[in-house]
């Protein structure tokens, strides 16, 4: 689940933990810009229950972006990602029109 929200609270991860449960899934993962405490004593909460919950901020993902550049040989991190190459298209990989017709049939 991804908020746009800063300073997510309680509420958003007791209905994310509802979401969860009726996925029958046991862990899942917040992004947001910010946690409140009531969030981070929610996960906590959840936790004893089997359910395993992990907070990442915006700010966790771009550090952890910025790093992964680097490993791949981007001198510059983030600043050097326009400089990256782009991924190469497979001309052989199907097109969803034609994943969605196999699936028809």
């Amino acid at each position: 689940q991804i908020k746009q929200s800063e300073g997510i609270g309680r509420n958003v991860i007791d209905n994310f933990e509802t979401a969860i449960a009726r996925a029958n899934k046991k862990r899942g993962f917040v992004i947001a810009f910010s946690f409140g405490r009531g969030a981070v004593e929610e996960v906590a909460r959840v936790k004893r229950t089997g359910v395993e919950i992990t907070l990442v901020t915006v700010d966790d993902l771009l550090h952890r972006l910025d790093e992964f550049y680097v490993k791949a040989g981007v001198p510059a991190g983030l600043e050097g990602f326009a400089a990256a190459p782009l991924p190469q298209i497979d001309s052989h990989r199907r097109s969803a029109e034609e994943l969605m017709k196999s699936l028809s049939n």
